[in-house]
């Protein structure tokens, strides 16, 4: 059966890469459709070379913001051919017999969640490394690598007005039409997102702002709630009670400067301890003096970002917080 390969890409030097590991698959009934939103060379130089090896090449401008990834998303499918839809990023390669293994699984299931492994050509692995992998775990449904049959997307495209966890959404809607899943652990994908600039790190974080419209659209969702409680979706208690603390000291500095530093102090080099466990249980680290010095100010920051665009989020949405 013919199989659709989907690359939306903004920017990313690797989809070069990303494409030839495509081509080089064992399995060869296949189409590549690539949807750009480059900008500049860039651009220019993909679509030249989507020309010269026969690659459909769509551009959709600004496909980071909207009408979102999921717009290019829904663009590419919307010309594509394939009974099999499949997608991954500009940034990722997949093993030569990705497609292959890839299609096995769906002699019984629906949707396919691939194998979505981080890697780096780096010598150092580094806290502030852009990692997305799904670690052996299903139902992440990141569209680094998924794959699913076209029947599921006409029933539920992607929604263009989420702007955040869009993937997730449709994963969710899929799950709510009674269509199968499974996590193909033979299906691997290698990703090499690069690193966060202290900027990137921070506007990261402003993403939050879509999640309380996700939150309102799926907190009945029987998967959702397995994750989390509504309460703690949006409130977060516990980075409440750092910001209360942060508040508290700084307050405090009316009446004692030493003891109100020295607060604030001991709860950055907390949160900045925690950070850091966290990232190493995840994958091994290696010291990188910069990267600690800068989440040292980072991490902290990013706490009140991400309450600031969650409670924005929760103010444009009209999202219930209980």
């Amino acid at each position: 059966m013919i199989t659709s390969v989907i690359i939306p890409t903004r920017d990313d030097p690797g989809v070069f890469d990303a494409i030839e590991s495509v081509r080089g698959q064992s399995y060869d009934d296949f189409e590549l459709i690539v949807v750009d939103a480059s900008t500049g060379s860039q651009k220019e130089s993909l679509e030249s070379f989507c020309s010269s090896n026969d690659i459909d090449y769509f551009y959709q401008p600004n496909h980071d913001h909207k009408p979102n990834l999921n717009g290019a998303r829904n663009l590419g499918i919307e010309n594509s051919r394939g009974e099999i839809i499949a997608l991954m990023d500009g940034d990722c390669k997949a093993e030569a017999d990705w497609l292959e293994n890839l299609l096995d699984y769906f002699e019984n299931h629906d949707i396919v969640e691939c194998n979505v492994e981080y890697v780096s050509d780096r010598d150092r692995n580094c806290p502030m490394d852009r990692v997305i992998e799904n670690d052996g775990l299903g139902y992440r449904f990141l569209g680094a690598g998924l794959a699913f049959k076209r029947e599921v997307w006409k029933d539920s495209p992607f929604d263009e007005d989420i702007s955040f966890h869009d993937d997730t959404a449709f994963g969710l809607e899929a799950l709510s039409n009674n269509y199968s899943y499974t996590y193909g652990e033979q299906a691997e994908i290698y990703h090499d997102a690069g690193r966060f600039s202290a900027k990137e790190f921070v506007r990261e974080r402003m993403r939050f702002e879509g999640d309380p419209e996700f939150f309102q659209k799926y907190r009945d969702h029987e998967r959702f709630d397995q994750e989390v409680s509504h309460f703690g979706r949006l409130l977060y208690p516990k980075e409440l009670a750092v910001l209360s603390g942060f508040i508290f000291f700084a307050a405090l500095s009316q009446y004692n400067a030493v003891i109100s530093l020295a607060g604030i102090l001991s709860i950055m080099l907390l949160l900045h301890s925690m950070y850091l466990r966290r990232e190493w249980s995840k994958r091994d680290l290696d010291f990188c003096p910069r990267d600690s010095a800068l989440l040292f100010f980072l991490v902290p920051l990013t706490l009140f970002v991400k309450r600031f665009a969650i409670w924005k989020g929760v103010f444009e949405s009209r999202v219930p917080v209980i």
